[in-house]
């Protein structure tokens, strides 16, 4: 809705909660929309999601190709983030003092990806991405992504 509200270009990510049909029938045909690929071992997976992408009118793909290196985020570390969740009392403590957040959370379905499989949830993430990850990506795998486009 921001990005429709200023004009911009929205970017809508393989790992979103919304799927790509969602946002196309709702974000302006008008502004530029932007499906951001995974690269996954499962070659019909990224068909048709790409599929998907063009039906729903996104202007263009943006390859993710070092999403199989995982970055040092200080930020995580500091907060023990992790996938799945390790709950520490920092988190719990965190938790009660954000009481609307934790009732959001507990009363709401969980987190899926709309846009692979919408029965895994989100806390599963390091599980999917390790099975569907495709680990040794190359120029070929490009080619093929470009030509699919």
């Amino acid at each position: 809705a921001a990005a429709a509200e200023k004009g911009i270009l929205f970017g809508l990510s393989s790992l979103a909660t919304t799927s790509v049909e969602d946002i196309g029938k709702i974000f302006p045909k008008s502004l530029p929309k932007v499906f951001q690929l995974y690269l996954w071992k499962d070659k019909g997976l990224n068909r048709a999601l790409l599929q998907q992408a063009r039906e729903y009118g996104y202007d263009a793909v943006a390859l993710t190709a070092d999403f199989t290196w995982f970055g040092k985020r200080e930020r995580d570390i500091r907060n023990g983030f992790s996938v799945p969740p390790n709950y520490s009392f920092a988190q719990i403590y965190g938790a009660v003092k954000r009481p609307a957040w934790t009732w959001d959370l507990l009363c709401n379905d969980v987190y899926t990806y709309a846009n692979i499989d919408k029965d895994v949830p989100a806390e599963s993430m390091a599980a999917f991405i390790n099975k569907q990850l495709c680990p040794d990506f190359n120029w070929q795998d490009a080619e093929w992504l470009a030509n699919e486009w």
